[in-house]
């Protein structure tokens, strides 16, 4: 009967614990740019590992259709992912800060059929494309090669874009390295891409970002999310398939097959470079190339205001430790003025 009892504490008291620690963790969220694939990967194995609670953190996780900028920078969420796109924001007064790029490349890329004539940048001339304006590495690759988007027939995407190319009312498609190859291949359909990356064009893709102002008021929060997300990309990128497992149980709202999410893990893990390159690895020199194809392209007139852009993952330096520093190098050198006037003083009077 007494253990009986006891244990019954035990469970009260472990089941108080496990409440009152979730009640002390910080709620945040983070918006994607679409809609739930392996693309995300990272940020579901943060919060299903429990990388996301052990920093601290209850995560949101919510959808869309396009980068959340407008949300975060209202402070409707704290986070955001974005393309490339968001140097352009930056540029334009926008308060942003890019706190982590998960892809090295970016997954957009010109589509054609295996058999096209299309083989280089200038067989485009004259050739019917679709375009889609988010795609803007894709305009910078044929800009590169001096082709002026008059010289294309521009058409709208459509949800036939597949079936128009393998019939050949179409040209090339501006595509997802992850999603519409896999559907050729699943027509039985060779086919032929020809990405930005290939002609030293590289865009960062899928940058974590935030607000300035969220950053200065919770810097705490930021580097717990920034490190629980990488943590999280790095156990996905490790356990692939146990992702495809995951996302088929709780975040299959596209009804994406097996063999697709598969697909989608080795095509996205290859523009990670993970382990060649450190995840999320940026610098200010890249951006800054990245931000002069924008300014060519017309959509930015300087590409020069980047200071404070990248976050700065440096572990911050206390005001009471900078005193303490400067001030000890006071007395040091007082000690030594005191000692050299006392030996001087001293060489006098012998």
């Amino acid at each position: 009967m007494c253990r009986l009892i006891a244990l019954a504490l035990l469970l009260i008291t472990s089941s108080s614990l496990a409440e009152e620690a979730s009640q002390k963790l910080t709620p945040v969220s983070i918006k994607l740019h679409w809609q739930h694939q392996f693309q995300f990967a990272g940020i579901y194995a943060a919060k299903e590992q429990g990388y996301y609670q052990d920093a601290g953190l209850a995560v949101t996780i919510l959808t869309g259709q396009k980068a959340p900028f407008n949300d975060v920078e209202a402070g409707n969420v704290e986070f955001g992912i974005s393309g490339a796109g968001l140097v352009v924001e930056r540029l334009k007064g926008r308060p942003f800060v890019a706190l982590a790029a998960i892809f090295q490349s970016s997954p957009y890329t010109w589509l054609v059929r295996a058999d096209s004539s299309i083989t280089q940048p200038t067989d485009f001339v004259g050739k019917t494309v679709t375009r889609q304006s988010y795609a803007d590495d894709l305009s910078a690759m044929l800009l590169r090669f001096g082709i002026d988007p008059s010289q294309l027939n521009i058409v709208d995407p459509s949800p036939e874009d597949i079936d128009n190319l393998i019939d050949g009312k179409v040209d090339a498609l501006t595509a997802y390295i992850s999603n519409e190859p896999f559907q050729m291949l699943s027509r039985g359909v060779d086919y032929r891409t020809l990405s930005p990356h290939e002609y030293n064009i590289n865009f960062y893709s899928d940058i974590i970002f935030t607000s300035e102002r969220y950053l200065k008021r919770q810097p705490g929060d930021v580097e717990a999310f920034h490190s629980a997300t990488l943590r999280g990309w790095q156990y996905a990128l490790e356990h692939p398939y146990e992702m495809v497992d995951l996302i088929l149980k709780n975040y299959n709202t596209q009804n994406k097959t097996r063999a697709h999410l598969e697909f989608e893990a080795e095509k996205l893990s290859e523009l990670s470079l993970y382990p060649t390159v450190s995840l999320g690895h940026m610098t200010i020199e890249r951006w800054q190339k990245i931000a002069e194809h924008y300014q060519h392209l017309g959509l930015v007139n300087d590409d020069q205001a980047l200071n404070g852009f990248i976050y700065d993952t440096t572990p911050g330096v206390s005001i009471w430790f900078k005193w303490l520093v400067v001030s000890l190098g006071i007395l040091a050198l007082l000690t030594m003025i005191g000692y050299f006037i006392k030996r001087h003083h001293a060489k006098i009077l012998s």
